[in-house]
């Protein structure tokens, strides 16, 4: 079913009675690029999702500056003003709690890791310079914390070296100070908050290769500790309560897994989960193939593919979890593969996916995911 409108296009996929998938494709030039990957974007406190920055190509040395507002209720898209600094793979937009939205490091236009950071105006639509971090920094995550702080974890400096080294962000000062390091540097990690307002990082393999421990970090003392481990290197998602998720991943011979584990903070202990339907991989953080959603169940929409992680590829493939039932339901498949999307969920409900990759390289495609 096609509706048209002047400037965009949108097509409707009956999934089945229950979930529906709308997908608006942006011909206006300099909303949103024709195809983007490893962009940052976050829904606002007003209901619109931002955008920022992104690459046309993960393997060219191009990074943008143009950033854009979707409008999930009326399917405008608009540009705002741009980044101070072109970057991608900035780890995450971060919205504050006065309202500015903050974007800290990423992969600059001649491929170097940045230390620089902007914030967003919502009324002014326009980003300014903010305090720098003491470390160049890209991918990782920028994660608030309970008391209005960022903290900025993981990720690699600009000579590629895996980082240890963590900030916090004072929105007030808007500086940054360096704060308790993580035990081991890792790649390929999820980094989330739990309830308590505590940062864990789950899965990544460390300097070595080895599955990385996963670590907690507790904002009063400003230093991370060790706790127990999974089985895997997962993809990891918070659960109501303290308590996690981890789902898939690969072994130490590099077969993907479908096998979950659910993570007590209260106790540091690790019980088996229902397993997923398909193996899956990929650990990256939430907000891109991983989300909650409202009533509590857990939607994996899209990601990686594969029987050994090197082989990966999209899928269309959607399942959700349900905490208190422990099982998995397969969910209505994605008109298209995709991974390393936005996903976004709405005040409705809803589930945005912008942008990332499909089965022939970064797409433009943005979809809503209806599962009410």
């Amino acid at each position: 079913m096609l509706h048209g409108s002047p400037g965009r296009t949108i097509e409707v996929w009956e999934a089945n009675p229950i979930a529906t998938l709308s997908e608006t494709i942006n011909p206006v030039q300099g909303h949103l690029p024709e195809a983007l990957v490893y962009q940052d974007a976050i829904r606002r406190t007003n209901g619109k999702v931002l955008g920022a920055g992104g690459t046309p190509d993960a393997k060219e040395t191009v990074a943008l500056s143009a950033c854009y507002e979707i409008d999930p209720i009326t399917e405008a898209i608009s540009a705002t003003g741009s980044l101070g600094s072109p970057r991608w793979e900035a780890g995450g937009l971060v919205m504050l709690n006065h309202g500015e939205v903050l974007i800290a490091g990423g992969v600059g236009p001649e491929d170097n890791a940045l230390t620089s950071c902007d914030l967003y105006d919502s009324v002014k639509k326009s980003w300014a310079w903010t305090g720098a971090m003491a470390v160049a920094r890209r991918s990782g995550s920028r994660l608030l914390l309970g008391d209005g702080r960022v903290l900025a974890v993981g990720g690699w400096d600009g000579e590629g070296n895996l980082l240890n080294q963590c900030e916090l962000y004072e929105p007030d000062s808007r500086s940054w100070s360096r704060t308790g390091n993580l035990n081991v540097a890792r790649k390929g990690a999820s980094y989330l908050m739990m309830a308590g307002y505590a940062a864990v990082a789950i899965g990544g393999e460390d300097r070595t290769g080895q599955f990385a421990p996963p670590e907690v970090f507790d904002p009063a003392r400003e230093r991370w500790e060790i706790i127990s481990s999974p089985k895997v290197a997962p993809l990891a998602m918070g659960l109501p309560g303290n308590a996690l998720l981890v789902v898939g991943g690969f072994d130490p011979e590099d077969m993907v897994l479908a096998s979950c584990e659910r993570y007590d903070l209260a106790t540091d202990t690790w019980t088996p989960a229902a397993s997923l339907p398909r193996p899956r991989f990929e650990a990256l953080s939430p907000d891109s193939e991983i989300v909650r959603l409202p009533d509590g169940k857990i939607l994996i929409a899209g990601g990686a593919a594969g029987s050994k992680s090197r082989d990966g590829h999209p899928t269309s493939a959607a399942i959700l979890y349900d905490p208190d039932a422990d099982a998995w339901t397969t969910a209505p498949a994605l008109p298209i593969p995709r991974r390393r999307q936005s996903a976004i969920v709405l005040a409705d409900g809803r589930v945005l996916l912008v942008a990332g990759e499909d089965d022939r390289g970064p797409t433009s495609r943005i979809q809503i995911y209806d599962l009410r």
